[in-house]
């Protein structure tokens, strides 16, 4: 189950969407409820162990208030090789102020990852 802060969020945002007739015939109640069972369906704990033998980048911001970083290593453990785990300082979810740094990691790693002849 989603933690309160999530819960909060997610009555924040589907009140909102509710209210501009974007979610209709649907309670707010009813969209976290929804949105719960989908998060539970698709959990990463459940499928990161199953990406190997595809390598997998696990990126996050040390300020994320979205995506614990903590929940980035707790997953990164869980994962098989090969893996690789970046927490980029000084950042939150969206990388504000660190979006060059995050493209400049993901693209050296995408090269890494590709064999060339």
């Amino acid at each position: 189950m989603p933690n309160n802060n999530i819960l909060e969020l997610q009555k924040e945002r589907f009140g909102a969407l509710i209210k501009q007739g974007f979610l209709k015939c649907i309670t707010t109640q009813e969209a976290i409820e929804d949105s719960a069972r989908r998060m539970k369906e698709l959990a990463p704990q459940d499928w990161v162990t199953k990406i190997s033998p595809r390598p997998l980048l696990l990126i996050g911001g040390e300020e994320d208030a979205t995506v614990n970083p903590d929940r980035i290593r707790f997953l990164f453990a869980k994962a098989k090789q090969p893996k690789k785990l970046v927490i980029i300082k000084d950042t939150d979810h969206v990388f504000t102020n660190k979006r060059r740094e995050l493209v400049r990691r993901v693209t050296n790693w995408l090269k890494s990852q590709v064999q060339t002849d």
